[in-house]
């Protein structure tokens, strides 16, 4: 399975954004780190502003696109690695580079492969 890995955050600031191809399509992600809770929330957007998904919480190993039931939403799967066995969620600085943690996408002609 070849996987895409997705720009992440770099620790310096709680909120970021970026545009990035998925199976093709643009979108927009939009990065807030929720002080409260220690937590990444990501939200989806068409390359157009419209809402795709928001506010998912970033957990390591699943897809977090699995309840999305938006007919606008990438058809693969978006999901965190991490090189901690013992991280529950990535912290402000675990997707810096060099960071324990890494979004990726794997798309759905090789999910549907796998």
């Amino acid at each position: 399975m070849t996987l895409q890995s997705v720009p992440t955050p770099d620790g310096s600031t709680p909120f970021w954004s970026e545009t990035v191809a998925l199976d093709g399509t643009a979108f927009i992600l939009l990065w807030n780190f929720n002080q409260c809770c220690q937590s990444w929330y990501l939200s989806l957007q068409t390359i157009d502003g419209e809402d795709v998904v928001d506010g998912l919480k970033l957990v390591p190993f699943w897809n977090v696109l699995i309840k999305c039931a938006s007919p606008l939403r990438p058809p693969g799967w978006l999901f965190i690695l991490t090189s901690s066995p013992t991280l529950l969620t990535p912290n402000l600085n675990d997707f810096a580079p060099g960071g324990v943690a890494q979004l990726v996408y794997a798309p759905i002609a090789d999910v549907e492969a796998a």
